[in-house]
């Protein structure tokens, strides 16, 4: 079993977002699925275009010095425009669903993408807010209960006070200490939380 170090991160918030949008396999599904939707419409689209061929000749006649049909040389260029309608193309029913199908690609994306960067920021907001309930009792709450356990010894030694009041004061600080183990692991699974929103892993367990 390994173990999960204090992780103290700094996140910049822009740059998560953007990893985010670039890592998630979801919303790579998502583009995909828009890109095949685009490439579905032009097929279509060009299925229903016609084929229109063009043809260009020139013809070239010698003069002809005949009795019964004589006939000047001259130069001559024809030119022919073949158009082929695919009448079974025609009906826009397949285009029109083709381009709803495409459109609701691009809702599914944009609501895919929304909903990264909603969970990118919710569990971002959580991480910090443990780490910062982390740090108080790093810099202040477990040092005062540590103090007040020493002091209330110090004074039962002197016959000063109760043994009652040196144990009610070793119970705080079991707890205090009992709450900070507890929101140290929340703020890890926060951490790991986080980081699989965003689609990165660079924690450190040893």
């Amino acid at each position: 079993m390994g173990r999960l170090k204090k992780n103290n991160r700094a996140f910049d918030t822009e740059q998560l977002l953007q990893t985010a949008l670039t890592n998630r396999a979801d919303l790579a599904a998502a583009m995909k699925n828009t890109e095949v939707a685009q490439k579905a419409l032009k097929v279509i689209k060009r299925e229903r275009s016609p084929d229109i061929d063009l043809a260009v000749g020139y013809n070239f006649n010698t003069e002809v010095r005949n009795e019964i049909a004589p006939a000047p040389k001259f130069n001559g260029i024809t030119v022919g425009l073949s158009v082929s309608l695919k009448f079974s193309n025609l009906n826009r029913g397949a285009v029109k669903a083709a381009e709803y199908r495409m459109q609701q690609a691009e809702i599914n994306y944009r609501q895919a993408e929304l909903e990264v960067q909603t969970s990118v920021m919710q569990s971002l907001r959580r991480y910090l807010s443990l780490q910062e309930q982390v740090k108080q009792y790093d810099e202040s709450l477990l040092g005062n209960a540590k103090l007040v356990i020493e002091g209330k010894i110090y004074s039962y030694d002197r016959g000063e006070t109760s043994l009652l009041e040196v144990l009610d004061a070793q119970r705080t600080y079991d707890e205090l200490r009992a709450s900070y183990i507890e929101t140290l692991f929340s703020c890890a699974a926060a951490l790991i939380e986080l980081e699989r929103n965003a689609g990165i892993w660079n924690i450190v367990i040893e």
